[in-house]
């Protein structure tokens, strides 16, 4: 039988009937101890046979473990003393489900994991998910006794359910042909890992890999899940410095035509523009106005980004025609100027569309919603929260100026100062010319007097003087209050009274919880406790100044702001002199009680 099994494995492999073998183990091993040295008796003697027969076949032997779960309602006998639904399932069995069998299987899950190869080493292969035709041999589970056996009594309209967890060992079975493709069907990122590991020799080696890398790599762009199959967890960054250390340049540009184009978020840019030298200058100009014009509306700031960083890799320091080696950094300076030049013209429609998304309901078309991005440990980028942030605005003006693109700038800068709803001229705008100023940015351009101005204009408008205490305890913002109820009435009253200070509802619960949130989606300057005493219980409102607390600390940050400004004046304004906007800005400062500078 052993002399036919090389001859079954190939027909097996040829017909392609199923993608893998999972052959049960007789006897039980831990987690931890499973490895083909540590294999017992029969178990040994299969993996000799089965092994010698993968070789002549062509065909991958692995250990692993296999894990099954099963969902179901459990059977039982109603107890002697009887069970009622006033009781619960402790009364019947043990809470662990020990003694309790299964009545019907309504589910059913199956993988492979912790995998060991003969070699002794333990492949990065994850879970692999397997159909119960795979598994040999026949009938092999029909006496297994699960490992674990957790029951949940009655929830609601739900009946108690039961759940058996086996874990069992198994040598793993499939042509070798297949690796790349059994794997990736359980986990891109896992394929990725073990692509990794069969380049390991060839990382580093000038001029790309041998035939097999490249179409490993190749396969494994192949499989990438994109559109509707792209929910799983993904690492498109991982996968671009592989192709980056192999030096497959025509894999990487087929990477991001056919991924990248269509899967990206942000978190690959690092990566990403590293990747940009491997590809070329004329596969860049190919791809990066296209990914540009395609990402630019729903991720501002992450595609800004990729310019600036794809400048310090394929310019390097120095001026904007690449410092030591201008012939080779040139035609990279074209095509950095085309995907800038994108970014910058297409500022004014992004931001339109960001504004016009803000104001009305998230839609289907709208994108996701922000999100915090994870950021890799020992990178030097902070978290991401923001369509666009401070650092976004720096890089795309002070690339645009080594990029000589200073036109353009000045026209996104107009399209900047034109939504302040996005870009605030009271935070961002002078974070962002802080940053310039730190960078060395020059302070004589266009763009840089636009938005320094627009800043200047809307910190004076509000904070050239220390703001006035309140001469009462009127509060305006309960004017707004639309609602047109009794309790309403007599909230609106109430705010309205320049002296009285406290209010008292004695209401009902839900008409306390009404009050209770219009306050708080007005922001109204009132503290509200419940008093509970007597029936019904009394709201007792009661205001407060936290309203010009919030403006006592607004106002202490303006002038912060103002102070920065005044590091980073242009050209313009310092030759307007008279009571021009910096001279402003000083006296703002004096009476704020703070020394300019």
């Amino acid at each position: 039988m052993a002399a036919l099994l090389p001859e079954c494995l190939a027909r097996w492999r040829d017909e392609g009937v199923t993608d893998k073998v999972v052959w049960l183990l007789d006897h039980e091993y831990s987690e931890g101890g499973l490895s083909f040295r540590t294999l017992k008796n029969t178990d040994a003697a299969v993996a000799q046979v089965l092994g010698e027969a993968a070789d002549r076949a062509d065909c991958e032997l692995h250990a692993a473990v296999l894990r099954i779960k099963e969902f179901g309602s459990p059977a039982y006998e109603p107890p002697s003393h009887g069970w009622g639904w006033d009781g619960g399932w402790d009364d019947y069995g043990e809470e662990d489900g020990s003694d309790t069998e299964m009545d019907e299987v309504h589910d059913r899950w199956e993988a492979l994991d912790g995998w060991a190869a003969r070699d002794g080493s333990h492949p990065p292969f994850g879970e692999i998910r397997l159909s119960p035709h795979e598994l040999l041999p026949r009938g092999g589970l029909d006496d297994a006794e699960p490992d674990d056996r957790r029951l949940e009594g009655s929830t609601g309209n739900e009946g108690p359910t039961l759940e058996f967890v086996y874990r069992l060992a198994a040598l793993v079975v499939w042509p070798s042909e297949k690796t790349v493709d059994i794997v990736a069907e359980g986990s891109i990122d896992h394929a990725v890992s073990w692509v990794e590991t069969q380049c390991a020799p060839e990382v580093g080696a000038a001029g790309g890999g041998n035939g097999r890398t490249s179409g490993l790599l190749a396969r494994l762009t192949e499989l990438w899940p994109v559109g509707e199959d792209a929910w799983r967890p993904q690492n498109r960054g991982a996968m671009l410095r592989l192709l980056r250390e192999t030096g497959e340049a025509e894999v990487a540009a087929g990477f991001l035509h056919r991924v990248v184009m269509a899967q990206y978020d942000g978190n690959e840019n690092e990566a990403l523009a590293a990747a940009l030298p491997l590809i070329g200058p004329g596969e860049a100009a190919a791809f990066l106005p296209l990914f540009v014009d395609e990402h630019l509306p729903r991720r501002f700031g992450d595609v800004i980004e990729l310019p600036a960083l794809s400048a310090a890799e394929c310019l390097g320091g120095g001026d904007a025609d690449g410092g030591a080696d201008p012939a080779l950094a040139s035609p990279w300076r074209k095509v950095l100027r085309v995907a800038a030049t994108a970014a910058l013209s297409g500022s004014d429609a992004a931001f339109q569309t960001e504004s016009e998304r803000r104001l009305g309901e998230p839609g289907e078309d709208d994108g996701p919603p922000l999100r915090i991005r994870q950021v890799a440990p020992g990178s030097t980028r902070g978290a991401r929260d923001w369509w666009i942030g401070p650092a976004d605005v720096c890089g795309l003006l002070l690339l645009a100026h080594r990029l000589g693109l200073d036109d353009e700038a000045a026209a996104a800068a107009g399209a900047i100062a034109d939504h302040p709803d996005i870009v605030t001229p009271d935070r961002m705008l002078p974070a962002a010319l802080e940053l310039m100023d730190q960078h060395g940015a020059p302070a004589d351009t266009q763009a840089h007097g636009t938005l320094w101005r627009q800043a200047a204009d809307f910190l004076l408008d509000r904070s050239s003087t220390v703001p006035v205490e309140p001469a009462d305890w009127t509060i305006a913002a309960a004017a707004d209050i639309a609602c047109d109820c009794d309790l309403c009435a007599r909230l609106r009253a109430f705010c309205a009274d320049p002296v009285k200070r406290e209010e008292r509802f004695k209401v009902r619960k839900d008409l306390r919880r009404h009050v209770h949130q219009v306050i708080d989606r007005h922001r109204l300057d009132l503290d509200h406790v419940t008093a509970r005493s007597g029936s019904p219980y009394t709201l007792v409102c009661t205001k407060n100044r936290a309203s010009q607390a919030r403006r006592l600390e607004e106002y202490a940050e303006d002038l912060r702001r103002m102070s920065s400004l005044l590091t980073s004046i242009p050209e313009g304004e310092r030759r307007g002199g008279g009571m021009g906007r910096p001279k402003m800005l000083e006296e703002a400062l004096v009476i704020g009680g703070k020394r300019p500078g």
